[in-house]
Parts: structure tokens; C-alpha cells; sequence
């Protein structure tokens, strides 16, 4: 089956400039369903069934895109062109200081305030086994303040086993940093709080952040400490605790070191839980970080009759470690002149 027979196509609203927006809908042959729009590149929806098979969307978002127009929660959107801070908005890349905008306090955070998810993207649906979507954006030199005339593709496509793929694809004409994830809030229940989540990290590892929130530079063992995740354990359990990493996050928001820093290839990242709908999500990814967010800073928005309140979504958002131009203790985020940037993301959904 051709993948255009299971996309339906339709408007999504318009920005204030008078564009007219689209709204992608992705089915697969579970009746498994997701939304995307072309402003931000935004995962809109993720519906799917419990495990009595009633349906409910596991992400936030809004019932048109002024309410992504409006929002700076970054909810479902493509975020780049680095995700995460950088510190102080500025790098050094070849002999040469970058100046970036400075729109997360004194730090530079999720690709400026007119980031890649402020963006139209143009879209393209693929004829593919799996309904799929390719996104493209052309970000040119000094955007942000980032070198290099950019081109980016984010293809989603939603297969039979109820796997959302993401795969991030880009080259550049200059020597620039780049991390692009994708900046979703899921809820397994379809509301309210996430403090009863389970939740599973496959990692030991973490990178301490500083009163601004950047990392050191540093690793960290999570033993001993609220952020252990290694054994399933619900999201609540100690996310107020007077630990100093945890009050600098009003919360969870850290990045956790992946196994795919070693091997290179996709891998089983986390596992998210709510036993009460039995609704589960794994998170694979071949990136080196994965970020924790507990969305400490939620403000209270409404979106598909759903209200946008702390600690009522968790974001598990795989990216290079943040501020990575900065450390070089870090994996290095520098795309090379005429390389390939490649990155992927699994989201699959299950019901055990």
C-alpha cells in the first residue's frame, strides 16, 4: 500500500503573517495516528489505544498553530540549530569567536528565539511501504548567528509495530555545530500529572549543570543520587529532593549520556510508563544525549482541551550534549564542510 493512502492532508490554520499552515495525518494499519504540521516541523498528535483500546492523544499541542505561534514551550516542534543552551550565546569554531542569540537568560537555547521551530518547513509525503513525511528547510549563513548555509530534511515515518521514526539529515558549506531533536511532552494517561510515570534511563551517566544550567563539562555517576533511573521508577519519587542538581532543574531537566555515545548505532534509550492505561513508549536513538524534562515551566496554556501545567508531561528529547562547542570533554556537535549530519529517533508506543 502506497504511504499517500494512509496520510490525509488538511489545513492547520494561519500565522499571523497571513501564511496558510497544513496539518499532516499519519495512520497506520493499527489505526495508530499521528499529527504534523509544517510550521516547526511540529508533532502535533500521537493517538493511540490503551490497553482496554480506547484512544487518547500522549502529546501536548494545540487545535491550530496559532497556538504554537504563540507558545515559546518549544511543544512538539523540531528544535535547532542546536538544541539545548550554549553558554554565554557564543563559541569558538576555527580561530573564530560566533556570537549567538542570547534568548535563555545569558545563554543561547534551542537554536535562538527564531529557531527552526518559528520556521515553515516545505513538505514533501513520500511514496513509501509506511506513511512518511519528509521536511526540508534551507537555513541560511549567519542564522542565529551559526556559519554555514545549512539544508535540512527531518523525515517521519509511522510503521506497523506503532514506531515513530524520526531521521534528521543535513550538510552545511561551513564548519558548523548542529543538534536537532525533536522537543515532544508526552503524557501516557492524556492528562494530568506525570509524577506517577515510570520510568527507565539506560544510562549511569550525566553531565552535571552549573547555576545556568549548562553542564560543567563534567560526568557524573547517577548512583545515589534522584537521578537513577537505571531500575524503573515512578517520576515523582524524589523529583523535589534537596538535591543540588535538582533544585538547579526546579526539577528534572538533565541530559543523560546514551549508549550509543560507544557504539555508535541506535539504541534503547528510555522507557517511559503509565501502568494505569498500560500504555508504554520507548525511546531509541543513535545521538550521544538524551534530555530529561519534567516541564517544570509549563505555563499553564490551554491545547486540545488539555491545560499545559507543570509536571504534567515529561520530555525525552535525544540531542548531542549541551553546550558541546563549548567543552571538549564532550562528544564533538561539529558538522564538517561538505559531511553529513545523521540522526535517529524512535518513539514506539505499546500497550504490554
Amino acid at each position: 500500500m502506497q504511504g499517500d493512502q494512509n496520510i490525509h492532508t488538511q489545513s492547520f490554520g494561519t500565522l499571523s503573517n497571513g501564511y496558510e499552515t497544513k496539518l499532516f495525518t499519519l495512520t497506520n494499519s493499527n489505526g495508530v495516528s499521528v499529527g504534523l504540521s509544517n510550521y516547526g516541523a511540529t508533532l502535533v498528535s500521537f493517538i493511540c489505544p490503551d490497553r482496554h483500546g480506547n484512544d487518547s492523544d500522549i502529546v501536548l499541542g494545540f487545535d491550530s498553530v496559532e497556538g504554537y505561534e504563540n507558545s515559546g514551550a518549544y511543544i512538539g516542534a523540531s528544535v535547532g540549530r542546536f538544541a539545548n543552551r550554549i553558554a554565554g550565546a557564543k563559541f569558538s569554531l576555527n580561530g573564530r569567536e560566533y556570537t549567538l542569540d542570547a534568548n535563555g537568560g545569558v545563554n543561547h537555547l534551542h537554536g535562538g528565539a527564531a529557531g527552526f521551530d518559528k520556521r515553515i518547513w516545505h513538505a514533501d509525503i513520500l511514496d513509501t511501504p509506511a506513511p512518511a513525511i519528509r521536511f526540508s528547510l534551507f537555513s541560511p549563513d549567519g542564522d542565529q548567528g551559526y556559519p554555514g548555509n545549512l539544508t535540512i530534511h527531518i523525515t517521519y515515518t509511522l510503521d506497523d509495530s506503532n514506531a515513530l521514526t524520526i531521521k534528521v539529515n543535513a550538510g552545511s558549506d561551513a564548519d558548523t555545530p548542529i543538534s536537532i531533536t525533536n522537543h515532544s511532552y508526552f503524557n501516557l494517561a492524556g492528562s494530568g500529572s506525570i509524577l506517577d510515570h515510570w520510568l527507565t534511563v539506560l544510562s549511569d551517566r550525566y553531565t552535571p549543570q552549573d547555576e545556568h544550567q549548562v553542564p560543567t563539562g563534567e560526568y557524573a555517576s547517577v548512583v545515589n543520587t534522584p537521578l537513577d533511573f537505571t531500575t524503573a521508577r515512578q517520576i515523582g519519587e524524589r523529583i523535589d529532593d534537596e538535591h543540588e542538581q535538582i533544585k538547579r532543574g526546579s526539577g528534572y531537566d538533565h541530559n543523560f549520556m546514551t549508549a550509543a555515545v560507544d557504539s555508535q548505532k541506535v539504541e534503547l534509550a528510555a522507557i517511559l510508563e503509565d501502568r494505569q492505561s498500560g500504555r508504554t513508549l520507548k525511546v531509541s536513538t543513535d545521538a550521544p544525549g538524551l534530555q530529561l524534562y519534567s516541564a517544570n515551566f509549563l505555563d499553564g496554556a490551554t491545547g486540545k482541551n488539555v491545560e499545559h501545567l507543570s509536571r504534567h508531561a515529561v520530555c525525552l528529547e535525544p540531542q548531542h550534549v549541551p553546550d558541546a562547542p563549548n567543552k571538549p570533554s564532550f562528544p564533538s556537535s561539529i558538522l564538517k564542510q561538505g559531511e553529513r549530519y545523521r540522526h535517529t529517533m524512535v518513539f514506539e508506543v505499546g500497550t504490554p
